[in-house]
Formats: structure tokens, C-alpha cells, sequence
């Protein structure tokens, strides 16, 4: 698990909300936040919102999602 999916999966938790809950709230299939928990990063457009829920600043979402996303890139290489 990578630090982005570890930081979405403990926020939700301390709110109380299941995957599915998290979903609804985002508009989105509980598989969206089960991919994220998994280690997929969502797209960048939804960090506000997904931040906005889960009663953190965007910005940490954003530094551990590009964290993880340059990781992934160089391991790719």
C-alpha cells in the first residue's frame, strides 16, 4: 500500500464512513475508493473534493498523490 492509499483509507476510517459511504459522497462506485485503498491514484481533478470529505487541505492530498505518481514513474523507467 503506498502512502496516498495508507493517508485515504485511515481519513475515512477516523470519519467513520465505509468505502461505499465515501463513494456516495463522492458521487462515485465504492470500486473508485477500493482502487485508491488498493494503490490506483484517482485523478487529479478529484483530490479537492475527495479532500473537502475527508476534512483535509488539498494540498497534502495533492503532495503525497504526486509523491506516489512520480514513484510509480520512475519505477517504470
Amino acid at each position: 500500500m503506498n502512502a496516498f492509499a495508507q493517508r485515504i483509507k485511515t481519513l475515512r476510517l477516523t470519519k467513520g464512513l465505509t468505502q461505499t459511504e465515501l463513494g456516495e459522497k463522492l458521487g462515485m462506485a465504492y470500486m473508485a475508493v477500493f482502487n485508491w485503498e488498493s494503490g490506483r491514484l484517482p485523478r487529479p481533478n478529484k483530490l479537492p473534493k475527495i479532500a473537502r470529505i475527508l476534512g483535509v487541505e488539498p494540498e497534502e492530498l495533492a503532495k503525497l498523490w504526486m509523491e506516489v505518481s512520480l514513484e510509480k514513474e520512475r519505477k517504470e523507467k
